[in-house]
């Protein structure tokens, strides 16, 4: 019999796929962090998956606002202890809900987080085994000294950690793999890449493009995000009387949309890109509205600068998972991660981060049906071949003992 999973994971979506698949042969709990609107508290949440059925057991939101304006220096320290604690809280909870003491559990602990979590519960004797999945490789800004205080000597000793003490390391990239190989100069020996499955479930694949076009850009809006660049673009365009419209989803710093938008006067204040709020894809209102969007779209974009220096540029951003889903090519940095996945298999577009080759793809892609219907037509393969649930399905199999190690 395969142990019952526990899955602890941050607002990565991609995490209930995984337990759907996994809820095939055993029992599976998911307990959830993600922010609260704009960035404005936390949200602790536990799931329990069995025969593929989603079922919320509790929730707990914690606010961080002070005179009704969200602060964000808030929860990076006294706030800190309290956000793992609830998570560590919902977690116990979890392992509980999973079956008396004596019962198999194996967890997997998603990002730095849900692995310190996970690595809790296997010192207490509650887990028979745990996999740390790796999915972020901080950098910090260049010649910052608390990014590079905060990345080098906690970040990168807690990833120390994990590696030396979890039964199985995941890393969502070959990249990610690398980079961490040659800070910490050793393997795990059982250290392998997975892949996140691309969920369809919700999504609008035959969604017909609109007349009038648009590209869209989904995910947190905050510094190092690309937005800067893409909007460079956009207005570029609007002065060569060249109009593709953009909009935006995702949780943003009120502080940093506001620059943005002052920035960008021209593209904000004609209508050209318009920011339309954040989202939850747990939630099925705010899932089903974002896929029509994302669908409806001519490209989703995922630009990231500053090269190796980004985080971003080492990962598979939870973004490109809902742009595939929907059908909707992708506009990637070259340089980034993912590019040569996404455009060995003709679903994205490459593209240097300079605001003039970007405006040059999204030009391309507004003029050419022949290339979008192209690129949309490769996508359905990619998913069939590339975007499944095998190779992370095999990795819970092999975590959970339902399939055997070689």
């Amino acid at each position: 019999m395969p142990s019952n999973l526990l899955i602890v994971t941050g607002s990565e979506t991609y995490a209930f796929d995984m337990g759907i698949a996994a809820s095939r042969f055993t029992d599976v709990a998911v307990v959830r962090w993600t922010s609260v609107g704009q960035f404005e508290g936390s949200l602790f949440e536990l799931f329990f998956i069995t025969g593929g059925q989603v079922r919320k057991i509790s929730s707990v939101k914690l606010p961080l606002r002070i005179r009704n304006k969200p602060e964000w220096f808030v929860s990076r320290v006294p706030l800190f202890v309290l956000n793992t604690w609830l998570m560590f809280s919902f977690a116990i909870k979890a392992r509980r809900l999973l079956g008396k003491s004596n019962t198999r559990v194996s967890a997997l602990g998603i990002g730095w987080g849900g692995g310190l979590i996970t690595l809790f519960l296997k010192k207490l004797g509650l887990l028979d085994s745990f996999a740390y999945y790796r999915v972020d490789w901080f950098t910090g800004r260049p010649r910052h000294f608390y990014d590079s205080l905060i990345v080098n000597a906690y970040f990168r000793s807690i990833d120390r950690i994990l590696s030396r003490t979890s039964n199985y390391v995941w890393n969502i990239t070959e990249e990610v793999r690398a980079a961490a190989n040659r800070t910490h100069m050793f393997l795990n020996r059982k250290e392998i890449v997975v892949r996140p499955p691309i969920s369809r479930l919700g999504s609008y694949p035959d969604l017909p493009r609109t007349a009038d076009p648009y590209i869209v850009y989904c995910g947190e809006v905050k510094p190092g995000c690309g937005l800067p660049l893409i909007l460079s673009a956009i207005s570029a365009l609007l002065k060569q009387n060249n109009t593709m419209k953009l909009k935006i989803l995702g949780r943003a710093r009120i502080d940093y949309l506001a620059s943005l938008q002052q920035e960008f006067r021209d593209v904000f204040d004609k209508g050209v890109c318009e920011y339309l709020g954040g989202f939850d894809m747990v939630n099925d209102g705010d899932k089903e509205r974002i896929n029509q969007i994302i669908a409806g779209a001519y490209a989703g974009v995922a630009i990231f600068p500053s090269g190796s220096s980004n985080t971003s540029n080492y990962v598979i951003p939870n973004r490109i998972l809902l742009y595939l889903a929907n059908h909707t090519p992708v506009i990637i940095n070259s340089d980034a991660a993912a590019a040569s996945w996404l455009c060995s298999a003709g679903v994205a577009v490459g593209t240097s981060t300079g605001p003039e080759n970007i405006a040059k793809n999204v030009l391309m892609l507004r003029d050419s049906l022949e290339y979008r219907s192209w690129l949309r037509s490769n996508i359905g393969p990619f998913m069939e071949n590339m975007g499944n649930e095998a190779e992370s399905a095999k990795a819970l199999g092999t975590l959970t003992g339902e399939l055997a190690v070689d």
